[in-house]
């Protein structure tokens, strides 16, 4: 991985900031704790059993890394009284560029050739990030959680350590040379690196409590670690003699110990990271580099050959074996992994690639005369290099967009078993504002409506609505039976949504910013549609699983002339548990006082109906909740606290194993392909939460069941006559959710007085 691998690695014998004539001499000591890291990465990443804490070799990679580079820099400095960020920089670019490049470009078409095509869009965004040096920044913006098990990993997800490193040695040479301008140059750098170590440190403790995705990949919550490494580089001789060559030793082998049972011990993906867990591996690193070639130390078990070779390789290493572990992964069902004696096997596969990379692609442009030129020359050539690959991945991209959809009309009609001509999936029920009702419209007189409670009747034209100079289309009509299912050959040219649409076909709340999808927020965001005359008031509240329903609920207002309050907060279950978020990695604190204060809210509205959903699996933090029976037990205890409303417990959305519109962009000639068992989508908690709400609420609770719209016979498809049912393996789109409307009326409770 990380990018400096510089063999003349800087002896704790000699005084980096202050003894000019000591000499840097080589550790082999170091080249193998590069191994021992690199190890744990690759056994982490291939899910070997015992090295659940295994990415901990990524901290031990930046405390060696900030160690080096440092060390280059003050050496360079003693020698010359200052440093040229030229040639830093020259020798970066031929270091790390061309096999960052080559791998690149290779994993690109590898993706290109053996993914789904819906993924290549996404994944070459990734790669021009990665060639630009911004990847970490991407991943973070998407609150990509880096331990995930549930989605296909980006094949360039490793990139964001890579993107670190070069955001550091872009700033921190400069950093340095503006602290050695000062009249204490030797105190300035060193003030300078524990600053930096000290308020990143901070940064990183709080960060991580707060938005842990954003703790772990940013510069700024990870530049500590480096200046970790500087700080050692900056030792002098005198302090670091203070401490006797044995004391030194025991040191070292008390970091080797902390970065091994770290790794498989302590830490693991659930450890809020990198937060305070991180202290350990980067301290232990940290100990074997200041005392790892003492007598009695472990550097002559970290310099044995084996663990040199992989410090050898580790960059190349690094690099490749992601993508090798990955890829051959993805077809397989979420949640799946491959057998171990393959994973095995790639890992033995991956060590050969990193080894061809290094000898035929990272050695030649390090350290070959062949590749020896100006400068100015190499500077350039590294610029050209990056765009040209960021360009290459970005026409990757857009010709992969381009195909998705080719021969889509994006019409569905009658005779391909459309349900009618799709209309406005959400009527216009008024400007949402947060607890303020606005003016909306009511049905045309004469139009029938959607009733609940009983079979809805015949559905005509909602009256017009939305913004004005919008077209609106006709409602979808009554499903008043599971559908059948008439789509099992080719992909319909007209469906709907559009193929390369389904992964963003979200509800109107999506688009009107009425669902809350912050982690840190606990005060609820409320949003309400329709007249402010409605004759009933209907709170939609839940998680995403709820608001997926809002589509069709929305259509039913607006017949009937309610209101719809929604309080939606993604990945939150409205239940009274403590409850623990698995992006974020901690007690999600947030949503129970998000659920307190939502509940005052709905004590305060008294709505006629309470509509209720809530994602089947849910992260808690006491084990003995982790029960659908009790989670359903504790929602009803909330709901039941709200005096006169009726309930409408939504039965659990089914989970695909897969991503659907991911595999009919792969199976565009037979969708059969891309059926679940329906007992595998339903799981084993099919419907007991909902019973246990239920029979603590009834006579005003009922169960509103629309699996058999969802999932009609023995299985789960994602396309039923036109329409593609899936936005991803857990919510329907919003397209399909609005055809389901009369069958979502025919079970809510009626509200007739």
């Amino acid at each position: 991985m990380i990018a400096d691998r510089h063999p003349e690695v800087l002896t704790m014998h000699g005084s980096a900031m202050s003894d000019a004539r000591q000499p840097a001499t080589f550790r082999p000591d170091l080249e193998g704790l590069r191994g021992l890291a690199i190890l744990l990465v690759l056994a982490f990443h291939a899910a070997l059993p015992g090295f659940g804490g295994g990415f901990v070799g990524v901290d031990v990679l930046f405390v060696l890394s900030g160690f080096l580079i440092t060390g280059l820099l003050l050496r360079e400095h003693e020698r010359t009284g200052t440093v040229s960020l030229r040639n830093f920089y020259v020798r970066r670019a031929r270091r790390i560029l061309p096999a960052a490049a080559v791998v690149l470009v290779l994993t690109l078409i590898a993706s290109s050739i053996l993914l789904a095509p819906l993924l290549v869009p996404s994944i070459a965004t990734d790669a021009a990030s990665a060639a630009l040096s911004v990847s970490n920044y991407r991943f973070a913006s998407q609150l990509m959680d880096y331990f995930a098990t549930g989605v296909f990993p980006s094949p360039f997800l490793h990139y964001w350590s890579l993107s670190v490193e070069e955001q550091f040695y872009l700033i921190w040479p400069a950093l340095l040379l503006l602290a050695w301008r000062s009249r204490r140059p030797d105190l300035s750098a060193r003030l300078l690196l524990g600053v930096v170590l000290v308020a990143s440190l901070a940064g990183a403790i709080w960060l991580t409590s707060v938005s842990a995705p954003w703790a772990f990949y940013s510069l700024p919550t990870r530049a500590w670690q480096l200046a970790l490494g500087g700080v050692l580089a900056a030792l002098s001789l005198q302090r670091v003699g203070r401490i006797a060559g044995v004391g030194l030793a025991v040191l070292a082998w008390a970091g080797l110990a902390a970065v091994i049972v770290g790794a498989c011990v302590i830490i693991d993906a659930g450890t809020p990271y990198p937060g305070t867990a991180a202290i350990l591996p980067a301290g232990g690193a940290a100990l074997v580099i200041a005392g790892g070639d003492r007598p009695y130390s472990p550097g002559a078990l970290l310099a044995v050959a084996p663990m040199r070779f992989l410090g050898r390789i580790s960059y190349s290493l690094y690099l490749v074996h992601w993508p090798i572990l990955v890829l051959p992964a993805a077809s397989l069902a979420i949640g799946d992994q491959l057998p171990i004696w393959e994973r095995l096997a790639l890992c033995a596969i991956a060590i050969v690639a990193g080894w061809v990379s290094w000898r035929f692609v990272e050695e030649p442009f390090h350290r070959g005369r062949r590749f020896s030129v100006r400068p100015s020359r190499v500077l350039g050539m590294a610029g050209s290099t990056i765009a040209a690959t960021a360009v290459f991945a970005l026409v990757v991209g857009w010709n992969a967009t381009a195909a998705i959809d080719v021969g889509d009309t994006g019409t569905p009609s009658a005779s391909q078993g459309a349900i009618g001509d799709l209309g406005t999936p959400e009527p216009d029920l008024g400007t949402p504002d947060a607890d303020t009702p606005e003016p909306g419209t009511t049905p045309a007189p004469g139009t029938p409506t959607l009733t609940p409670g009983g079979s809805p009747g015949e559905q005509g034209s909602p009256t017009p609505g939305g913004s004005p100079g919008k077209t609106p289309k006709p409602t979808p009509t009554p499903i008043p039976v599971p559908l059948p299912d008439i789509n099992t050959g080719a992909l319909p040219r007209n469906i709907e949504p559009r193929l390369s649409q389904a992964a963003t076909d979200f509800e109107r709340l999506n688009g009107d910013g009425c669902e809350q999808q912050n982690y840190y927020q606990s005060d609820p965001l409320s949003c309400t549609y329709g007249s402010r005359n409605a004759s009933k008031t209907v709170a939609l509240v839940g998680d995403s699983t709820a608001g997926q329903w809002f589509p069709a609920l929305s259509i039913i207002a607006k017949q009937n002339n309610w209101k719809i309050v929604t309080y939606i907060k993604f990945a939150c279950r409205f239940e009274d548990i403590p409850q623990y978020t698995r992006v974020q990695q901690r007690p999600y604190v947030e949503c129970n006082q998000w659920i307190n204060n939502v509940l005052n809210k709905l004590q305060a509205l008294k709505p006629d109906l309470i509509v209720v959903a809530a994602d089947r699996s849910p992260g808690v933090m006491n084990p003995s909740d982790d029960n659908p029976t009790v989670q359903g037990q504790a929602m009803a205890r909330l709901l039941g606290q709200v005096p006169g409303a009726q309930i409408a417990l939504m039965v659990t959305t089914p989970q695909m194993t897969f991503d659907p519109p991911t595999c009919l962009s792969q199976n565009q000639n037979d969708v059969t392909q891309c059926w679940s068992s329906r007992t595998d989508a339903l799981g084993w908690r099919y419907l007991m939460a909902e019973k246990a709400a239920f029979r603590a609420l009834k006579p005003q609770a009922v169960i509103v069941n629309m699996t058999d719209w969802i999932c009609p016979g023995t299985s789960c498809r994602s396309v039923l006559n036109g329409y593609e049912v899936w936005r991803d393996y857990l919510h329907i789109t919003a397209t399909y959710a609005a055809t389901l409307a009369p069958a979502l009326a025919a079970q809510l409770p009626s509200l007739d007085p």
